[in-house]
């Protein structure tokens, strides 16, 4: 009598995360960038959230920092736009979205890092850098 092992795997979730379809690693060394704006005209960047596993992918603690590098010290150049994720419970084969803002009161260049948990073994924090650029305004010209 030959004796048989039957394994089952548990479904599983899996984050993946893309900036305008392209993949974003977990890795906080590796940025989006937002882009470049002017100064006064803040920036909303959409982040997608995708579940490719096979179970419900289940999100948290969102958060989203960033300073300004400039001859003025440092301030908050990122920030993240409530109410956080669209969905914090992704279905298998869906996705959600969140928003993060560039903060341009300020000129010069803005790094910053985004984070947030995951039910996801392999992934159960993922983090990724965030970069943009606020210059000045472009100047107004009157001819009298």
């Amino acid at each position: 009598m030959t004796e048989l092992n039957l394994i089952t795997e548990t479904p599983a979730p899996a984050v993946a995360v893309f900036d305008s379809g392209v993949a974003v690693a977990d890795d906080p060394s590796m940025s989006v960038n937002v882009g470049t704006t002017r100064l006064g005209t803040n920036v909303l960047h959409t982040i997608t959230v995708q579940n490719t596993g096979q179970s419900h992918l289940e999100l948290s603690d969102l958060n989203v920092v960033g300073t300004l590098i400039n001859n003025y010290g440092l301030t908050n150049g990122f920030s993240s736009v409530s109410p956080g994720f669209a969905a914090t419970s992704v279905p298998p084969g869906g996705s959600t979205t969140f928003q993060v803002k560039l903060n341009a009161s300020t000129l010069g260049t803005n790094v910053g890092t985004t984070s947030f948990k995951t039910n996801d073994i392999v992934a159960p924090e993922y983090n990724f850098g965030l970069t943009g650029l606020v210059q000045q305004p472009v100047p107004t010209i009157i001819d009298n």
